[in-house]
């Protein structure tokens, strides 16, 4: 516990608007349900788009390595 102390936190916070995602997911909730078996909510939507969004910044997903003083 006390050695993530010592680790550089970032955060980011924003809003977005989302009613044509709703609209969206609305739409194909009932063919992924009945199709796929798969339940259909606003976070897989969220997960893929921090998905592609880190790989024009992997920055964003990198770590601190205290011997070499690098992100990596």
């Amino acid at each position: 516990m006390n050695a993530s102390l010592a680790i550089p936190h970032f955060a980011y916070h924003d809003e977005f608007e989302v009613e044509k995602l709703i609209s969206l997911r609305t739409d194909l909730v009932s063919v992924a349900e009945s199709q796929h078996s798969v339940r259909l909510t606003p976070i897989v939507f969220y997960f893929k788009a921090i998905s592609e969004a880190l790989k024009d910044f992997p920055i964003l997903n990198s770590h601190f390595d205290a011997n070499t003083c690098e992100l990596k």
